[in-house]
């Protein structure tokens, strides 16, 4: 007892199979058990997977995952008994589906059938309501295109139906209805689905082949077969042949045409349609008789003769929801005549396309901005051309609105409002503001139709004048730093300058300065504009209070600056360094700054600190020693709206005793949320 396989049609010579099994009656072998009770010839079946599951049946099922090799029972044991002889019951048939190992039935001998959709190894009876007449169990089937929906042939005369249909096993309140109407009554041994039709369905009977365009009603298939019982079919899809393995009369094969011939493809539309509107787009899949082909399964692929159309992805139908129909959206965006084609993705003759679709100009929905050119230097003007157009991007010449113009460069020149001509304008615009900066145009009526230009790149212009950031306070003997900007006209860093700059002081007291620098320019460590001489500067002789400026000056450019005024002190400096912060939303006190103090004798009382949160509010921090070090951490807490990243900015001053001229320090911190999942 048991099934023997070989890995592929060219081993299955003498000498190369393989047996799973009892081989000899009594001892058990891969899995199989020697007593159960089995028909003459045992089903089997193959389920999806690389390699195929193998499944065989007995009173019980057995699944394989290796070839054979292992074979486990997937079903209750037995699955069922006679009640009258208490023996159990031979499976009949088995059918897996194509598309899911876990979908099984199983039949049995005395026309019950069994079933599980989640793999499960204990089977639910499928008649729910004793619907199934008690007939032998000769074929069950899963559609292979709807894994729930399954059908069964009975081996019997003096039955009712000969032919049944569960339509959906999922669903508890189904159960089994006749799709027998024309089968006259004789035992029906096999049933098979065309694959390219879902209602399409062939049986073998006593008396031959019968076939079901819509899956109830059914008619006598083709001539030349003997009067003869069938007990097998199969459809070889590629050739479109059906053949039918006879009880003593050999095999015979007859063509099958695709159930579907073509499309009928047509819009829900009336009269003319605006470019860029959606169109309801109806496919029809149509037999070769002109009558709907409902259970048409295929994959359909749109193309248009529009090159700018917005066409679905391919589609494969449902057959039992769709039956042959669906219905799609579609934009066409050219005006003129134009015609959108569906064609089978595997039979490219099944095809089908649309009758001639007049699209038009709409009505304006936006504008389209065109600057030239799209490089600039900063303080120079480009042309922006505006057209008005439709949602299909054509041009609306009958635009008769003004136009007003912004942009994201806060110092651009713009033109007055305007009007277009014949949808079309051109008009300057100055950009100052380096980096990519936009052009948007509105209409001042109708808002909604605007539109905003691809950016232009804007160069900062040549350096015409110096930019210090100095600290307010310095204390003798400290080194401290200062940074020196070189801007354009228009403020933005001259990135390109590269001058040498002489520095000087003024005032009362004795400053060392760097000596002259010459800035750099370029990718990766170079100025560009900007130059920090980091701790450059030091009061080597100075009286608290005492006021002095730094000068820089370009002699070869003609370009000088002169710092705000720095106030020597007797306070030690104070510096700052900013964290990265992990925190919940909650409101939690973090450390958000360090900052660290070279007067050794603070104790913090001369401390006080504020922080930015970055979304809008500020709160005061709370300062804190460590230990007895001059080190002093800045508290604080907050509630965000948001979880986003934010940089949080904190200025720690020192009162220096409250005799004045103390330091005022930031440091910049950035703040994360930690990612937050649930287990409840």
């Amino acid at each position: 007892m048991g099934y023997a396989h070989v890995t592929g049609t060219g081993n299955a010579t003498e000498g190369n199979w393989s047996f799973s099994g009892c081989i000899d009656g009594v001892t058990p072998a891969n899995g199989i058990t020697c007593n159960d009770t089995v028909l003459f010839y045992a089903p089997m079946a193959l389920g999806p997977g690389n390699p195929n599951t193998v499944y065989y049946g007995t009173d019980r099922l057995y699944r394989s995952t290796d070839g054979g090799i292992t074979n486990t029972v997937v079903s209750q044991v037995p699955i069922a008994t006679d009640p009258n002889t208490g023996s159990s019951v031979p499976i009949s048939a088995i059918a897996i589906s194509p598309q899911n190992d876990n979908v099984r039935l199983v039949g049995l001998a005395n026309g019950q059938v069994f079933f599980t959709t989640n793999g499960s190894s204990v089977l639910q009876n499928t008649d729910r309501y004793n619907t199934l007449p008690r007939a032998y169990v000769s074929r069950l089937v899963i559609d292979p295109h709807s894994q729930y929906t399954a059908y069964v042939t009975l081996d019997d005369y003096g039955v009712s139906q000969h032919v049944m249909n569960f339509s959906d096993l999922t669903n508890s309140y189904s159960d089994w209805s006749s799709f027998s109407i024309g089968i006259p009554d004789v035992p029906v041994n096999c049933l098979v689905i065309d694959p390219f039709d879902s209602l399409s369905l062939y049986v073998g009977t006593d008396i031959g082949v019968y076939h079901s365009s819509d899956g109830f009603t059914w008619a006598p298939y083709g001539t030349g077969l003997p009067r003869v019982a069938v007990f097998d079919l199969a459809i070889q899809n590629r050739n479109r042949v059906l053949r039918a393995a006879t009880h003593g009369r050999g095999i015979w094969e007859i063509g099958i045409p695709p159930s579907t011939d073509h499309f009928l493809v047509y819009g829900l539309i009336g009269g003319s349609v605006n470019a860029g509107s959606p169109i309801s787009l109806v496919v029809d899949s149509i037999g070769r008789n002109n009558s709907p082909a409902n259970g048409y399964p295929g994959t359909i692929h749109f193309t248009s003769t529009d090159p700018r159309a917005v066409l679905p992805a391919d589609y494969t139908f449902l057959p039992f929801s769709d039956r042959g129909q669906h219905i799609f959206n579609v934009i066409l965006a050219t005006p003129g005549a134009e015609t959108i084609t569906v064609t089978d993705t595997l039979f490219n003759t099944i095809t089908g396309t649309s009758d001639q679709i007049n699209i038009i100009v709409g009505p304006p929905a936006h504008f389209n901005l065109a600057p030239s050119p799209t490089s600039i230097t900063a303080g120079n003007s480009v042309n922006v051309t505006v057209t008005a157009q439709d949602l299909g991007a054509n041009t609306t010449p009958t635009y008769s609105g003004t136009v007003h113009f912004t942009s994201s460069d806060p110092q651009a020149v713009l033109p007055a409002d305007s009007t277009l001509t014949n949808g079309v304008g051109t008009v300057p615009v100055t950009l100052k503001t380096a980096g990519p900066e936009t052009v948007t145009a509105s209409d001042t009526v109708t808002t909604s139709i605007n539109g905003t230009s691809t950016p232009v790149t804007v160069s900062p212009a040549a350096a015409n004048h110096f930019l210090w950031n100095v600290p307010p306070v310095a204390t003798q003997s400290f080194a401290f730093s200062a940074t020196l900007k070189a801007l354009d006209s228009f403020n933005n860093i001259a990135t390109s300058y590269t001058g040498s700059v002489q520095l000087s002081t003024t005032g009362t007291p004795t400053v060392t300065v760097p000596s002259s620098y010459t800035f750099t320019s370029g990718m990766g460590n170079f100025d560009n504009g900007v130059h920090a001489f980091t701790n450059g500067f030091t009061v080597t002789n100075g009286t608290p209070g005492d006021t002095f400026t730094i000068t820089a000056n370009d002699a070869g450019n003609g370009i000088t600056a002169t710092s705000s005024a720095i106030t020597v002190t007797s306070d030690k400096p104070l510096t700052g360094v900013g964290h990265a912060i992990r925190m919940f939303r909650s409101n939690i006190p973090v450390v958000i700054a360090s900052f660290t103090d070279a007067d050794a004798n603070e104790s913090g009382a001369n401390l006080s600190a504020n922080i930015d949160w970055g979304d809008g509010a500020t709160t005061p921090g709370t300062v804190v020693r460590v230990a007895n070090t001059n080190v002093f951490n800045v508290l604080g807490a907050h509630n965000y709206a948001r979880k986003k990243a934010f940089t949080v900015t904190v200025t720690m001053s020192d009162s220096n005793n409250n005799a004045g001229s103390g330091y005022v320090v930031t440091a910049t911190s950035t703040v994360r949320f930690f990612p937050i999942s649930s287990s409840r």
